[in-house]
């Protein structure tokens, strides 16, 4: 019978062969030929079915590869051919061989003949040399040299010795020609890798990489020498590869929970979605995980071996050198194949988190673009989903790495203890099992502090997006201190909870420290304790030693390892329950169907925003196509609900109906949602710019004028929802918007508030003028307040009370006396009543013709009128307007610029970009100054006792295993008798080093962590509270929000995790290098080159990594930005039916950042594998020296060895940890950076101000002159006012006069650059700004909310008793609203809770409770009917008996009844006198603003 070995010999790894030791032939065909045959026939086997199915590439790119793959097949056939002939030959030979012997050879021909096709069809459609079978042959040709190794020791000159050395020369032949075989330029057509910013393409070299530099990472090096050259930006980034695109992994992850919600829908896991997409590489992974922790065994046999031999030289067991040597090069060469194996390890993993992380951010997009605006979770919760929920998860597919294997290597670790200490290793069990309860524990605090602090942090980024969104109101009513205090309550809480957080990481922290160390002494104690004398030798000690350092990596896995699983567990839960939100319902049937008569038609519908409570009930309703509609009512009555069942923006009742919208819509909201961009990106919104109808909607929006004053044109950056913008220019800039879209069908919620009347009335008859109006033709849906305009109308719908009350034409309507009659009656009664007759001296036609209008519609409640009268004066009436409106259009409403100025290409907008709002990214190395501000947040003397807490560690560490290396040695040498002596010391050292090393690390972390994570959040947040509005003007959200979430928890978790841990390595390293030079003196020849070496690696690195990281950081902003402004225009790119740019927006956003990210981490795998051969390179030469020259001792040499083998490590992690750092501190620099703006003036009052100023409230500007910013032209200039006590001055002006400049200038958000302004004998600009604008009130044009209760959005300062509250909603009009709220007072609003004329009547309770003696009107009633104006008018009036009152208005009407009137006119005062003054001028231009709104 034919046995597995040769001649029956047993198994066995090693032999002795001519006195030298060497590996078992039947080994080395038995088990390590057959295992890589089988495992390289899948391999190869796999890529053959892979590549077969993949088309052929042009013969451009294969042609040039003509003889090279000639050659291969001719040298595949050969290698083949030679493995076949081993077979045979060893059938004929004389003695029977083993079984081993043609199992391997056998299975080796099966991989030799796979390689034949697929070495064809890696030619024909494969850019890159084949890994797989690169990988066959380089270990293929490593075997076939052990082989011939074992054949020369043995003599044996024979055909096994011929055949092997033509196997191993075919074999390294086809490695180099394989290695070399890749095509260069890229000529397929629609190739899929383009550049992610549309910019040429930088392809990654890793795609045509040969295998030798992709396994070295010797193909980054292109990069590190160009960024030696100059300081990179991201045009010198390599692009993504598609692979990693956020799109492909995005549209894979989708599908994987689309399938998960189809086969579960009641509890679909996202964990199973991601696994299904990201598991089969994790497999792979897992298996190279496997493979480098088996490889890591080898270890302590080396450790061993050398041991002995130094031990063993001088006596007769001495081992020849020539053995020594060999094994020294087997050792570099295991330690070098593991060093590889882990870089493509790390680098599959890191390129695979990137993936994750996109397709996880990809998909939460997509789903926030598909739920309610009206009904969804806070954007800064949607956000932390994106940022810190993504990136829990996809850090999780690296950090499980370390916990998979982990099992395996712990078990095999303990058996080889037991050969060496017998069953004294159950001790380490038994201290394992002992761990087990405190782990437990650990990991469930951590599991429930870490949920608890996530939430805290979702509370903070909340708060802080609604500050920032929201500044300009927090500033104009001075509460920004009491958000601040609202954010630091966060604040204390998160820190509260992150400081119990590090106690539970110092328990961790202390087990990982003290269970190795714990098990090392006592299996050691135990054993010396049971064991003869002198029995624990210094080999003995070693190899346990080497074992207990391969014990310790699981152990620490298993401590550490559950932290980011927990973290990521609950992340994972987080965003399973988001993708389970409910999605807002599709009912809305769109075609294209122009034919139909019926532009949009909705049936028996009803519809409803939250808790099925209806808000709008539809029987009929049909708009009919080419049709201009008004819709009306009072506010609150569900106008804007009626626009939202048209889009679709709301849910409808399970009852049937149907709502159908034939033709393409355009969106005017009544919030205008500007993008951060320039003014034509907002204008165009996707579509190609067509420069005569970009120019006609510029005219008839009134735009012209704008864009000439604007620095840059149509190309000025007008920053993040328009915030540096007027309410009317945002309206008019949304409104150009629409016209550009060339719909079919528009729909408008009550666009024209926010402007002049005399803009009003340009861009009404540059719409909808019937010969010549832009929209004409159109079917328009106009929510209106503007009475004044209904005359001009073909259909009206009143809504009154969630139902379509009453709809017909103008004089239907007038006719039936119902809702639309009584809204117009009450608007011309007041115009009666309000506006003086007319001294113009306009022709009398024209008077008539007016009186005529006002008449008829005052009359309107006479029953015995007939419709066809009502016809006659609907006619009448329009006459009229058209004449009027053609009158303001002749004379140049608005003083727009002539037609000329439009072909200038400067103005109109093709200058050069306006880069002002562009993130700044800093080049070069982190200055020290950094370094000084981060030691100063945490302070120095603790910085100064953290750092030697740590050198106190690591001298003990060293201590340790010196002291055991001594005891050993004794005890080999025959004096190791005194057990009580080396275990007492023994114990001393350790427990002493494990108490220092927990102290240290939770003093860094609870006390010095927590302390500058504190005040970097509060320097942060004063100073971006205290920045001057302008800041905001300039600046996106999203790049004040990365501040606050991404460089802060940088601040709070990493940067002092990578400080301690840079300490340590210093520390750790310096110990090391004195220790090895000490035992190996001659080991100073290779490590002055080997220092150099390392020199050059650590400058090219840094060089590069530094910016690499900058970019990174600079290019993920953008992602979280758009994030936020997509969700807070969620309806209107659904209206215009953009969901699908602007995801396509978002991927390329991502894709950026991924493409920087990508960058970064190849250049760390560079600097990782890099290191890991120098640290190969010197462990070998330490082996070498120890074979070849005079050692100090075996105690030193094996501390050497010992410690030898973690310098590959300590080097790789000390330069890349510092590396880290540095990059790290890039977020301090950032916060450093945003921490040193200039600030406002002071808050406080630096003299004793009387606690009733101002008592009067008498206000006197002195020649004041002002800008926004410096350098800019002013916006007010040389301005004299004298506005006496408890005077009613209303001020109006065209666009662009200054009007709102001025109430910014009283409530110093814009300060004075020359003259003055006083209230009440003080001086503003001397005045706290604290005091200035808590003691002065305003009802600002944007009506801003907080998602927060109605008391506090009231009063923040909390100061004020539900009385007064109530007392304030009554005076408003709300009160009524509040009560019928689950909660009252303490019911929760959000910023989609109230209509926009709501939460204008909640900022007038706001008003109300405060009752200051000055108020000012800034438009503030431009977004309510003309009903609800005037209740707000009489309550201003009943409220404010005595007060200042400053009134911006665009209703002139509003403010007839004034005391004096005040016109600017280029930020000038044009006019200062008595509204009955100015209208007894015809010249004046007050005068002609009235005749403008109809009422002279």
């Amino acid at each position: 019978m034919v046995s597995f070995c040769r001649n029956g010999e047993p198994l066995g790894v090693t032999t002795h062969a001519a006195t030298q030791i060497d590996l078992n032939f039947c080994f080395q065909e038995g088990v390590g030929l057959t295992a890589l045959a089988a495992v390289c026939f899948m391999a190869i086997g796999n890529r053959f079915l892979f590549i077969r199915k993949r088309p052929n590439l042009p013969e451009g790119m294969t042609h040039p590869h003509r003889m090279l793959i000639a050659a291969k097949m001719i040298l595949a056939l050969g290698n083949l051919a030679t493995a076949i002939t081993a077979i045979v030959l060893a059938g004929g030979a004389d003695e029977p061989q083993a079984v081993s012997t043609y199992l391997a050879w056998i299975l080796t021909c099966l991989v030799l003949a796979l390689a034949l096709p697929t070495h064809y069809l890696e030619y024909l459609r494969s850019r890159r040399p084949s890994t797989s079978l690169c990988t066959f042959y380089v270990v293929f040709a490593i075997l076939l040299a052990v082989r011939l190794r074992s054949l020369i020791l043995l003599e044996v000159t024979d055909w096994w010795f011929t055949h092997t050395v033509t196997q191993l020369s075919i074999t390294a032949v086809m490695f180099f020609i394989e290695n070399f075989s890749a095509k260069g330029n890229d000529l397929r057509k629609n190739h899929q890798i383009v550049a992610t910013n549309g910019s040429s393409v930088r392809e990654s070299p890793e795609v045509t990489a040969s295998y030798l530099s992709k396994v070295t990472f010797w193909w980054v090096t292109e990069m590190l020498l160009r960024g030696r050259k100059k300081a990179l930006d991201f045009a010198d980034m390599w692009d993504l590869p598609f692979t990693l695109r956020s799109r492909r992994s995005g549209d894979m992850l989708q599908e994987a929970w689309d399938y998960q919600c189809k086969v579960n829908p009641q509890n679909p896991s996202f964990f199973k979605a991601l696994l299904s997409v990201f598991g089969p590489r994790l497999a792979f992974n897992t298996f190279l995980a496997f493979l480098t922790s088996g490889m890591s065994f080898a270890t302590p046999l080396f450790v061993q071996y050398f041991v002995n031999l130094v031990l063993a030289r001088g006596t007769p067991t001495e081992r020849p050198a020539a053995e020594g040597v060999t094994i020294s090069i087997m050792f570099l060469i295991i330690g070098l194949a593991s060093s590889l194996i882990m870089g493509q390890e790390f680098h599959i993993g890191f390129t695979e988190l990137t993936r994750c992380r996109a397709a996880v951010q990809d998909v939460v997009y997509r789903k926030a673009l598909t739920i309610p605006s009206h009904d969804r979770a806070s954007t800064g919760e949607i956000v932390n989903h994106c940022q810190v929920d993504a990136n829990n998860i996809a850090q999780t597919l690296f950090n499980v790495l370390d916990l998979l294997p982990t099992p395996l290597t712990l078990s095999i670790a303990l058996y080889m203890l037991y050969q060496q200490v017998g069953w004294t290793m159950a001790m380490t069990i038994a201290v394992m099992l002992a761990a087990v309860p405190v782990l437990g524990y650990c990991a469930s605090r951590m599991m429930v502090l870490r949920t608890a602090s996530l939430t805290q942090t979702d509370g903070r980024i909340k708060a802080i997006n609604e500050a920032i969104n929201g500044i300009k109101t927090l500033k104009l009513y001075g509460w920004t201190k009491y958000l601040r205090a609202r954010i630091l309550h966060f604040r204390d809480q998160e820190l509260a909870l992150l400081r119990r957080v590090y106690n539970v990481l110092s328990i961790q922290i202390g087990l990982s420290f003290m269970l190795p160390s714990i098990s090392t002494f006592t299996v050691f104690a135990v054993y010396s304790a049971i064991s003869p004398p002198n029995t624990l030798t210094a080999g003995r000690v070693f190899v346990t030693l080497s074992l207990f350092r391969l014990v310790e990596h699981p152990i620490q896995g298993l401590v550490w390892g559950w932290s980011p699983l927990v973290e990521a567990y609950a992340s994972v839960k987080r965003i399973g329950r988001f993708l389970q939100t409910k999605e807002l319902e599709v009912f809305v049937e769109r075609t294209n169907d122009l034919t139909n008569p019926a532009a949009i038609q909705i049936d028996n519908a009803e519809f409803f925003f939250v808790d099925d409570k209806t808000v709008m009930t539809i029987d009929a309703l049909t708009i009919p196509r080419g049709s201009l509609t008004a819709v009306v009512g009072k506010v609150g009555m569900g106008k804007t609900a009626l626009l939202s069942a048209m889009l679709g923006e709301i849910y409808k009742k399970p009852n049937g109906g149907k709502t159908v919208i034939n033709g393409r819509v355009a969106y005017v909201s009544q919030t205008s949602w500007i993008m951060n961009g320039t003014v034509r990106d907002n204008i165009l919104f996707g579509r190609e710019y067509d420069k005569d109808l970009y120019r006609k909607v510029l005219k008839a929006c009134s735009l012209v004028k704008d864009l000439q004053v604007l620095s840059h044109g149509d190309q000025t950056q007008i920053g993040e929802k328009g915030i540096n913008l007027s309410g009317g220019q945002k309206a008019r800039i949304t409104c150009a918007r629409a016209l550009y879209a060339d719909a079919e069908i528009i729909l408008m919620d009550d666009p024209l508030s926010a402007v002049d009347a005399h803009v009003d009335r340009h861009m009404f008859e540059a719409w909808f003028h019937p010969d010549h109006g832009m929209l004409r033709g159109k079917t328009v849906v106009l929510v209106t307040h503007a009475v004044h305009h209904l005359a001009d109308v073909d259909h009206i719908i009143a809504i009154k009370d969630g139902k379509i009350h009453e709809q017909g034409t103008y004089a239907e309507l007038m006719s039936a006396n119902g809702t639309v009659a009584e809204l117009v009656n009450e608007y011309m009664a007041k115009r009666q009543l309000e506006g003086p007759t007319s001294s113009s001296s306009e022709s009398s036609d024209e008077d008539g013709s007016e009186t005529m209008s006002v008449s008829s519609v005052s009359g309107a409640n006479k029953k015995s009128t007939e419709v066809d009268e009502r016809a006659g004066i609907e006619g009448e009436t329009r006459k009229v307007l058209r004449k009027s409106l053609s009158r303001a259009s002749m004379n140049g409403i608005g003083r727009s610029a002539p037609d000329f100025v439009l072909e200038d290409d400067n103005v109109a907008g093709n200058m050069g970009p306006d880069d002002e709002n562009n993130e700044k990214n800093t080049s070069g190395k982190v200055s020290w100054q950094v370094y000084l501000q981060y030691f100063k947040y945490c302070g120095y003397s603790y910085i100064a006792l953290s750092v030697f807490l740590s050198l106190i560690g690591t001298v003990l560490g060293i201590v340790v295993t010196l002291w055991l290396g001594m005891w050993g040695t004794a005890s080999s040498a025959g004096k190791g008798e005194n057990v009580t002596y080396w275990l007492g010391g023994y114990a001393g050292i350790v427990v002493s080093n494990s108490v220092i090393s927990i102290f240290a690390f939770y003093f860094s972390l609870a006390i010095v962590a927590i302390r500058a994570a504190r005040k970097t959040m509060v320097n942060l947040l004063d100073r971006i509270f205290r920045v001057p509005l302008s800041f905001f003007d300039l600046t996106p959200s999203g790049r004040i929000l990365n501040r606050f979430s991404n460089d802060q928890k940088q601040v709070d978790t990493n940067i002092p995790a990578m400080f301690n841990q840079c300490v340590f390595l210093v520390f750790q390293a310096i110990g090391i290098l004195i220790t090895i030079i000490v035992a190996t003196p001659w080991i100073v020849l290779v490590l002055i080159p080997i220092t150099a070496i390392f020199l050059v690696i650590q400058r090219l690195y840094l060089n590069v990594s530094r910016e690499v990281q900058r970019l990174y950081l600079v290019y993920a902003s953008p992602v979280y930005q758009h994030y936020t402004e997509s969700l807070d225009g969620l309806g209107v790119i659904r209206a215009y039916g953009h969901v699908d740019r602007f995801e396509s927006n978002a991927e390329k956003k991502l894709d950026n950042a991924s493409k920087a990210f990508y960058n970064m981490i190849s250049t760390n795998r560079w600097l990782f594998v890099q290191l890991q051969i120098i640290g190969n390179l010197i462990i070998g030469a330490i082996s070498l020296l120890a074979v070849l020259t005079p050692t100090s001792g075996t105690a030193v040499v094996g501390t050497s060895l010992q410690y030898s083998l973690d310098i590959t490590f300590m080097l790789s992690a000390l330069i890349r940890m510092l590396s880290q750092l540095e990059n790290a501190l890039v977020s301090v620099e950032r916060i450093k950076e945003y921490s040193e703006l200039p600030t406002e003036a002071p808050e406080e009052t630096s003299f004793d101000l009387d606690e009733a100023w101002p008592a009067k409230g008498a206000i006197e500007f002195k020649d004041y002159t002002t800008s926004y910013r410096e350098g800019l032209e002013p916006v007010l200039k040389h301005v004299n006012l004298s506005i006496k006590a408890g005077e009613r001055v209303g001020i109006v002006g065209r666009t662009g006069a200054g009007k709102s400049s001025l109430t910014l200038a009283l409530f110093r958000i814009i300060e004075a650059t020359g003259g003055s302004i006083i209230v009440d004998g003080e001086e503003l600009s001397k005045i706290g700004l604290q005091d200035v604008r808590s003691r002065l009130t305003i009802l600002p044009q944007d009506p801003i909310l907080f998602d927060s209760k109605v008391r506090e959005n009231l009063d923040p300062s909390g100061t004020k008793d539900d009385a007064a509250l109530w007392h304030a909603l009554e005076g408003a009009g709300l009160a009524e609203y509040v009560r019928q709220q689950e909660g009252g007072l303490d019911a929760s609003l959000t910023s989609s809770s109230l209509s926009v004329g709501q939460a204008q009547l909640l900022c007038l309770a706001r008003a109300i409770l405060r009752k200051t003696k000055v108020l000012v009107l800034d438009e503030a009633t431009a977004s309510i009917d003309h009903q609800t104006d005037e209740i707000v008018q009489q309550t201003i009036r009943r409220e404010f008996v005595g007060c200042t009152v400053l009134t911006i208005a665009h209703r002139i009407a509003t403010i007839l009844d004034y005391d004096r009137i005040c016109v600017l006119d280029h930020g000038e005062v044009a006019e200062f006198d008595t509204p009955e003054a100015l209208l007894g001028n015809p010249e004046s231009i007050f005068y002609s603003l009235a005749k403008e709104s109809g009422l002279v």
